[in-house]
């Protein structure tokens, strides 16, 4: 439109200029026109002082509505006849001094006979108003022109830009306004086969659309994968706290059975204890001489019987330990499921990516409380495996002190001589139930670390219960999470 309005203008310049031209020149002909009629006519009348003709002849050339006034001027310079247009054409002393006005003047000479007379000058007062008329025309009518293109040209412009601009942008508006206001409908796409800058845009804007719908089927997919890995994390952590669960009702089984067996172990001390003091009784007693054989009798039977209920405590220590050995079994087998639950849900939050950052930290915590749990029921272990060798070595002793004590008893019943083999085998008795007292201790001890330990796999037990807690409220969280990304990816349509 500048350019339209640009060239209007040079053209509105050129033909004003042109106007000018023309009506100055067509000026110029007629003035010169006039000046030789009234040089041709004037000076005849004058040389014949005939002012009447004189006047008439200028009144005609003072026709032309550019002519303002006449004057013809003696050979001195001074008017000798003047008439001007002041409204009607009238005599005048000189020509007047106007604005916009200007002189032309032709020499008048009269020949007579081979001699040519100067009769002075005739003088025309020209005025530019019907040049300057004639301009204003134009430019009026350049105006006028250049107004009637201008409206032509903006009205043709307003009907090509809607249909060439407004409505493909009223169109892809419409189908981006329809994305963003919560239809998401990315099936529709703009139908453009321009190929200016708006076809480019409705193009760019199509690639787009299909762009987003790439991304939101592929997130649509994953967030279905992560769902699923959600779901079995949540399985996995239900199934990690019902093994937790009954791992704590092994615990519970375990914590009673070291105290009964604890309580054994006291008893058995105390049996040693009253086998050592009766002894040294029965050593006293076969010192004093036959007269007390058959109450050293009496005491080596009470000993037998003694060392056989000692036997009978010992192998049912034995048999607590082989109980424990099957718990501590039970508890391995529990750590071992307790790792591959961990395993197997750090793997299902690497499925989870991102989202199951969290979940997998949750995962190596419980596999590592799992290998803690091994290598303490491997201690344990360890420790009642000493305790089966040792309850072995007091069972052999039990069993030879009881050889022993039937044999003391023996020999009492068959001659009062052999008290002296009496009194040594009371001594070595005597020495065994040191040595089983000195078990039951070392038992009783062995005890009080499997407790310590069961407290210790306690105590990890309730950390795991609460990392298995997190583990499933961080699957819950997931689920929640996965199900409000499902919800808002559920609002496009593909």
């Amino acid at each position: 439109m500048l350019v339209v309005t640009a060239v209007l203008i040079a053209y509105s310049v050129w033909d004003v200029l042109r106007v000018r031209a023309d009506e100055g020149a067509r000026l110029d002909r007629d003035v010169a026109a006039a000046l030789d009629r009234l040089g041709a006519g004037l000076p005849k009348p004058l040389w014949d002082l005939t002012m009447t003709t004189v006047q008439d002849m200028m009144r005609g050339e003072m026709g032309q509505s550019a002519v303002l006034g006449i004057t013809v001027l003696g050979t001195d310079g001074r008017p000798v006849t003047t008439l001007v247009r002041d409204g009607e054409i009238k005599e005048a002393g000189q020509l007047p001094e106007l604005t916009g006005t200007y002189l032309e003047s032709r020499e008048l000479t009269f020949r007579d006979g081979d001699v040519t007379q100067s009769l002075g000058r005739v003088a025309v007062l020209i005025s530019d108003q019907p040049l300057r008329q004639a301009v204003v025309q134009a430019v009026m009518r350049n105006v006028q022109i250049a107004i009637l293109l201008n409206v032509i040209l903006v009205l043709s412009m307003g009907f090509i830009l809607n249909r060439m601009v407004l409505d493909p942008l009223a169109a892809i508006l419409a189908r981006v306004q329809d994305i963003a206001d919560g239809e998401g409908d990315l099936s529709k796409l703009v139908e453009s086969g321009r190929r200016d800058e708006l076809g480019q845009l409705g193009d760019a804007l199509n690639r787009f659309i299909g762009s987003i719908r790439q991304i939101v089927t592929e997130v649509d997919e994953v967030v279905k994968g992560l769902a699923n890995s959600a779901d079995d994390a949540r399985e996995t952590a239900d199934g990690l706290n019902r093994q937790l669960g009954r791992q704590q009702e092994d615990l519970y089984s375990l914590t009673t059975a070291l105290t009964q067996f604890r309580a054994t172990t006291e008893e058995v001390a105390r049996n040693a204890a009253l086998a050592s003091e009766s002894g040294d009784q029965a050593g006293n007693r076969a010192n004093l001489g036959l007269e007390q054989v058959r109450e050293a009798n009496r005491s080596n039977s009470e000993l037998a019987d003694t060392v056989d209920r000692a036997s009978t405590v010992i192998a049912e220590l034995r048999q607590n330990t082989d109980a424990i050995s099957g718990i501590l079994d039970v508890i391995r087998s529990i750590a071992d499921q307790t790792n591959l639950l961990a395993l197997n849900a750090a793997i299902e939050a690497a499925r989870a990516g991102e989202h199951g950052r969290g979940f997998a930290v949750v995962a190596d915590e419980v596999r590592v409380l799992s290998q803690r749990t091994q290598h303490s029921t491997s201690q344990i272990q360890e420790t009642i495996a000493g305790l089966e060798e040792r309850t072995a070595q007091a069972v052999r002793a039990m069993a030879e002190g009881k050889h022993k004590a039937e044999r003391s008893v023996e020999q009492a019943s068959g001659a009062g001589g052999a008290f002296d083999e009496i009194h040594a085998a009371i001594q070595n008795i005597v020495q065994m139930m040191a040595g089983v007292a000195t078990a039951a201790e070392q038992q009783s001890a062995t005890v009080a670390e499997i407790e310590r330990n069961v407290t210790n796999i306690q105590q990890v037990h309730q950390q795991t219960l609460l990392v298995s807690a997190a583990t499933a409220g961080s699957g819950e969280q997931l689920s929640d999470s996965v199900g409000r990304l499902r919800t808002l990816f559920g609002k496009f349509r593909l």
